[in-house]
């Protein structure tokens, strides 16, 4: 709408001949995810207006999305038709397997539970087959190699017991917030964060905490390099 002055890009990647995106207005958090023809750029489908804050590939022709805040803690897997396969009452960040089923992080910015996150495997019918408490809450995609092998951030805020508690009402990765502070003329403050780096491989029943660092103030996407796991965390 004409109120819209400026949006952050959720995602936006290729699927199967159309091109899927998500964006968001910048001040509200609201936006849609829209389905493109991907030869006539034509819109096919559009979601109603909502607090959307992920989407990911979930399979040939089917994407998942998330919608977090203003009530609502929801994911959906949709065909590219818009033809929704399944709704479920969580949220969070996620990625695919290389077997199709949905490695995800969920949580709740607003519940008590903010601190710890859950690691969910999902099925692509959408029956979760694996629930595992991590340590922190994720901000940045999954990572999943091709032996299925999952790794994923997971970031604490200390709390400062003489401060508020406003920075847990939104949580996103902290190149966004700088550059969220920059826009709006406010000298960027930068909170030190607890980060620690989960693992779960094939088969296995237990999160594994693989490295731990206190004091970054900056966390991005992790990569793979070869057989190794790059971590950018700011220190």
């Amino acid at each position: 709408g004409a109120s819209v002055e400026q949006i952050r890009l959720v995602n936006l990647f290729d699927l199967d001949g159309h091109l899927v995106a998500a964006a968001v207005d910048y001040d509200s958090g609201i936006g849609r995810v829209v389905v493109l023809n991907g030869k006539t750029g034509r819109r096919t489908w559009m979601s109603d207006p909502g607090p959307v804050t992920d989407l990911f590939p979930g399979g040939q022709a089917v994407f998942v999305w998330c919608q977090t805040g203003y009530g609502k803690f929801e994911t959906r897997m949709t065909r590219v038709d818009g033809h929704e396969i399944w709704q479920k009452d969580f949220a969070g960040i996620g990625a695919v397997k290389p077997d199709g089923t949905l490695a995800m992080v969920v949580g709740s910015n607003e519940s008590p539970t903010w601190d710890d996150w859950e690691y969910r495997q999902v099925s692509p019918g959408g029956k979760v087959e694996i629930a595992l408490k991590a340590s922190g809450r994720c901000a940045v995609r999954p990572l999943v190699k091709r032996d299925g092998t999952v790794y994923f951030i997971g970031a604490v805020l200390p709390v400062d017991l003489g401060g508020s508690r406003l920075d847990y009402t939104s949580f996103f990765a902290m190149p966004q917030e700088v550059l969220f502070q920059h826009l709006m003329g406010i000298r960027p403050s930068l909170p030190e964060y607890d980060v620690h780096l989960h693992r779960l491989r094939p088969g296995e029943t237990a999160l594994e905490v693989i490295y731990k660092v206190s004091g970054s103030f900056s966390f991005a996407e992790l990569k793979v390099l070869g057989s190794e796991i790059v971590l950018c965390d700011g220190q």
